[in-house]
């Protein structure tokens, strides 16, 4: 049987001929009940990436009143130094069922990468990495008697905020700074050696340590149980380092 051979040109056209062909005769199978989903899928997600950002930040249960820009690309402060970024991943967001996002923390010294993963009542902070400086540290650590001049090199494999189920899981180190006890008046600041935590997830909730070669022991423990209690407690070690903290409790409450 002799081979019929065909022109690029004729080949190209005969393509699309059958591609058109199929394609109409996939459009004329389709019910209007099919177009009508695929109208409001396309309509809601539409509405999503043009939701502005701080409704989502209250969908989280965050406040971020200065949160601007969109759920698909925007940008919100932290405290008084530090801006949050993120930039939607679509394809990585419908491989996991949520919004994945490349997010950037950065501002005086800090300087921190991270993948974001949002759904609803659940914010998941992935592979952070990158230098989290004084600024930052002093705006999530307000609720304690402390507050130091540290910058942490932060390695955490996942960070999880989703109330009781709240976690992490890494390891963070810093170099010498000082601390000082914020409500205790006359009180200066105190050297502090290099630290170094870790952080642990498992069944029973979230456990993590402060430690310090130089004063040879632990200085705080952290922990999240099952409930959503967070827990701090300066340990002997720190208490060297701040004795007017010795022997307490300095944080406990309900996530």
């Amino acid at each position: 049987m002799p081979t019929l051979l065909l022109s690029r040109g004729q080949a190209n056209g005969v393509d699309r001929v059958s591609f058109q062909s199929i394609l109409a005769d996939r459009l004329r199978r389709m019910g209007p009940v099919t177009f009508t989903i695929i109208g409001l899928v396309t309509f809601s997600l539409a509405l999503l990436v043009t939701m502005p950002a701080a409704l989502l930040f209250k969908l989280a249960g965050l406040n971020a009143a200065n949160a601007v820009g969109t759920i698909w690309k925007g940008e919100a402060a932290i405290g008084g130094q530090t801006a949050v970024a993120w930039r939607v991943r679509p394809v990585s967001s419908l491989l996991r069922f949520g919004i994945v996002s490349d997010v950037q923390m950065r501002g005086g010294t800090t300087d921190l990468t991270a993948t974001g993963l949002w759904r609803p009542g659940t914010v998941r902070l992935e592979e952070m990495s990158g230098l989290a400086g004084p600024g930052l540290i002093d705006t999530l650590t307000k609720d304690l008697p402390i507050r130091c001049d540290l910058t942490f090199m932060v390695e955490l494999d996942r960070i999880v905020l989703a109330g009781r189920r709240s976690g992490a899981e890494g390891r963070v180190r810093s170099g010498a700074g000082t601390c000082a006890a914020r409500n205790l008046v006359g009180a200066g600041s105190l050297p502090v050696p290099p630290m170094s935590g870790q952080s642990t997830m498992d069944v029973n909730g979230t456990s993590a340590w402060l430690s310090s070669n130089a004063a040879q022991g632990r200085l705080a423990r952290m922990t999240i149980d099952r409930e959503g209690r967070l827990k701090v407690t300066v340990l002997d070690a720190g208490a060297a380092i701040l004795p007017a903290l010795a022997g307490q409790t300095v944080m406990e409450t309900q996530l």
